[in-house]
């Protein structure tokens, strides 16, 4: 076992971390955790890792560590066992993530706790992205914006004075690039594309069908809940990655938007949902269901509110999902340390109001971050109940792999600290193309064409950050 170690750092002057990320924009295998809505409670903290010491993707069954293929590895037991090279002592004074693994987790990846969905039509196609990219970063800039203060962290492995020396070298190296570097001003007003280059693989019409062949299973008792989702896509050659995730930040800032380039794909995410946090043994997560448009007009605005808080339909979906949650948490959590904190309650962001439920667990002893993602994942809020039987058909119905949508974005310390987003209201963009997905929640009760409207209002704000002009 390592020495214990702690955390090394110094403070740099705060300011908005898109700035610091545009001087680093050209370096490769970057993780940005970024806090960018300022008046939400949940976005205190935001991160920017780079220089990893060790990488690893999985795509397709193959894994790849540090860019090699090796064989015979299962990817999450060979993260944990990594993470486990590092005991880390907790920085009293910094922010959470003080180094460890960062990156994302796709949608996908389910399919590999479940034997029944490896044969299920969509998860048998050929994927694009990985199932999994993420890094070990023992390098980053904290921010904590409710103090208003910024760090470079480095992470020595061991106690020992060589390895001090080794992280105030990199500290020193990226004191140096920050200090010298020039910051540009980046025109984000023009768009970057126009509304005609984006398609969907669903029209009104066959999303509507859609909806009405999920309603069938329902009736049929096979499901309780399900997410769908169409997925749209546009060819962009050259794209300015951080000119459009500065214009995704400025049409919906959002508590656990994140950006990365692992394993040569940009992710530029906008997420309003936490999937899971860990700090020490408590654990919560912060499952969305339920959604209505909001409107500049102050009037028409409260009336959606209402509305939305006086839907059974809506309160039902987001009921179904907590019990669902519940359930997951419950395989690795203390007896009766499960609780439901609040339940629908609700949260605006830039273009619609949600239902957000909370619910707080105590891991049992001797269970990692891992073996709770593992047991949890993908999250309950864009699956449906019963998770696996949603999930089947999901991949039936979806004529699209969802890659990282819905999966998980965020990062999993040296320190045992994890804390994880649920990848909506995000952008791929891979090989000259754009790709994005909207979705919701069909019940029993939905109606084919408002669910359809609901599918365009999630990604209302990624059209506006590809083809809307800036004020």
């Amino acid at each position: 076992m390592p020495n214990l170690s702690m955390a090394i750092a110094k403070e740099i002057t705060y300011q908005n971390p898109a700035l610091y990320w545009q001087i680093l924009d050209k370096e490769k295998d970057l993780v940005f955790l970024d806090s960018a809505s300022t008046n939400n409670p949940y976005a205190r903290y935001s991160f920017l890792a780079l220089s990893p010491i060790w990488k690893l993707c999985s795509k397709n069954n193959k894994v790849y560590i540090n860019d090699k293929y090796t064989p015979n590895v299962n990817e999450l037991d060979t993260i944990a066992t990594k993470l486990a090279e590092y005991k880390q002592v907790v920085h009293p004074t910094l922010p959470p993530f003080q180094g460890g693994i960062a990156g994302f987790f796709s949608y996908d990846l389910g399919a590999k706790f479940e034997v029944s969905l490896s044969c299920a039509p969509a998860a048998s196609q050929l994927s694009p992205y990985p199932d999994i990219a993420v890094a070990l970063y023992d390098l980053l800039i904290s921010f904590d914006h409710k103090l208003q203060r910024a760090w470079i962290v480095a992470n020595p492995r061991d106690a020992k004075l060589s390895s001090q020396q080794h992280a105030q070298r990199r500290i020193n190296w990226l004191y140096d690039k920050i200090q010298h570097a020039e910051v540009k001003n980046i025109c984000i007003k023009k768009p970057i594309t126009s509304k005609e280059n984006i398609t969907s693989n669903f029209s009104q019409q066959s999303y509507c069908a859609a909806v009405a062949k999920m309603q069938q299973y329902i009736l049929s008792g096979d499901i309780f809940e399900v997410n769908l989702s169409q997925c749209f896509k546009c060819d962009i050659a050259d794209l300015d990655v951080y000119r459009l995730y500065q214009r995704l930040r400025y049409f919906n800032p959002a508590p656990f938007a994140a950006y990365t380039n692992l394993a040569n794909i940009h992710l530029l995410s906008s997420s309003p949902e936490r999937f899971l946090r860990l700090s020490g043994s408590q654990v919560e997560a912060r499952p969305i269901k339920g959604t209505i448009n909001r409107s500049s007009d102050i009037n028409t605005d409260y009336q959606n509110i209402q509305q939305l808080l006086n839907s059974e339909k809506d309160k039902a979906e987001n009921t179904m999902i907590v019990d669902l949650m519940r359930n997951d948490l419950s395989k690795v959590a203390l007896p009766h340390s499960v609780i439901v904190e609040k339940l629908c309650g609700l949260e605006s962001y830039a273009n619609v109001h949600h239902l957000v439920s909370v619910i707080t667990a105590t891991l049992a002893p001797q269970v990692s971050a891992i073996e709770l993602l593992k047991n949890t994942f993908p999250g309950g809020s864009i699956t449906g109940a019963p998770k696996i039987r949603a999930m089947q058909i999901i991949a039936e119905i979806e004529p699209h792999t969802r890659g990282p949508y819905c999966g998980s974005m965020g990062y999993i310390g040296f320190n045992g600290e994890m804390d994880l987003s649920i990848l909506i209201r995000t952008i791929i963009y891979q090989n000259g193309k754009v790709t994005f997905h909207g979705g919701g929640a069909v019940t029993l009760n939905s109606e084919p064409l408002h669910e359809y409207q609901e599918s365009m209002a999630k990604v209302a704000t990624l059209f506006q950050a590809l083809v809307a002009c800036c004020n």
